[in-house]
């Protein structure tokens, strides 16, 4: 019965993995991300042995301008995964233009200053993410154009003798941001231009807390929309956002909104295709809240990254079905620079 299922008897206490932080990319900086990655990498060498890490560098909503300035205006410009202008909207104000080539160059940096400090034992996974909300460009063309930048940045990690920093595609798909089928245009794309990993760190807005039939979550989505593009589509992972801290009765296991609504995704996979979502990861805004700039909307949604693990692995671990699922890495995110 998918509605209310018995829980399997809970399994050992977890600790959480030492979590590292993820940002908001705010304008383009190179200096400072080439400084953020030196410090995640002395921070590896501090904590003794080989470390391994996953973190985000979200670089806001897809967009493209055509030609951008001082090239004149050429609408036809934003027709190819070349063109100049494609890129994002950076979350500040006015979301101004970073390009492709602008974004490869911050991931460039983050992973170099990272490999210039980490013992080689160590290993950084990068997440180079965009969103899914209100775009002024062709999602299948921007998520053409993604996996080609994230194919060609691990090419030029490799020629840079880097081999510790593998860099994979990421979204912040949350389905309050845009409908199902736009989303799903975008990471189709994505799959189907390239070979790397595709790290889903959104939500599943509106979905049930204890019921895996398919159900309506936000927006025109259901639980099948979010397995798809966090699973489904054949090289996605989950790393979503385990933020609520509202902890619901024994009947959930007194855990975070969150955490059941995505146990009850990887249940839906389950059962309806076979095999339950895998995790990469859980991401926590905790970072962000304590920044007084960036603290809207953090009421009740400001977990610590380890609350955050904790509440998603022991849901997870509340069933055999999903009890191999546990996550793997551990995230905080914050804007800079600030």
């Amino acid at each position: 019965n998918p509605t209310n299922p018995p829980p399997r008897d809970p399994g050992s206490t977890f600790i959480a993995p030492p979590s590292a932080n993820s940002y908001y990319v705010t304008q383009y900086d190179p200096t400072t991300f080439f400084q953020l990655g030196s410090s995640q990498g002395i921070s590896d060498v501090n904590s003794g042995g080989s470390q391994s890490h996953a973190i985000i560098l979200d670089f806001g909503k897809p967009t493209c301008k055509p030609n951008p300035p001082p090239a004149p205006p050429d609408p036809s410009a934003c027709t190819t995964p070349s063109s100049p202008g494609l890129g994002t909207g950076l979350i500040a104000s006015g979301y101004p233009l970073i390009t492709l080539l602008q974004i490869d160059n911050i991931a460039q940096q983050f992973a170099q200053g990272y490999a210039s400090q980490a013992d080689y034992g160590s290993t950084l996974t990068i997440i180079v993410g965009t969103n899914n909300s209100v775009h002024d460009v062709s999602y299948p063309l921007h998520g053409q154009a993604w996996a080609q930048m994230i194919s060609r940045l691990n090419g030029e990690m490799r020629d840079n003798d880097i081999f510790n920093v593998p860099v994979i595609g990421g979204n912040d798909m949350e389905g309050d941001y845009n409908d199902p089928a736009t989303t799903r245009s975008w990471v189709d794309a994505y799959s189907q231009n390239g070979f790397y990993l595709l790290a889903d760190y959104g939500d599943a807005a509106g979905c049930a807390r204890d019921n895996y039939s398919d159900v309506a979550c936000s927006n025109g989505w259901y639980q099948h929309d979010v397995w798809y593009v966090s699973y489904g589509v054949g090289n996605a992972l989950a790393f979503p956002e385990i933020y609520a801290e509202y902890v619901r009765g024994i009947s959930l296991g007194g855990r975070s909104d969150n955490a059941n609504q995505w146990e009850q995704i990887a249940l839906y996979g389950y059962y309806q295709h076979g095999t339950p979502v895998q995790f990469l990861g859980t991401l926590a805004q905790h970072g962000a809240c304590s920044q007084p700039s960036h603290n809207q909307g953090c009421s009740g949604a400001d977990n610590t990254p380890d609350q955050a693990w904790i509440y998603l692995a022991d849901a997870l671990d509340s069933r055999t079905e999903t009890v191999n699922q546990i996550p793997t890495y551990s995230s905080d995110i914050s804007y800079k620079p600030t």
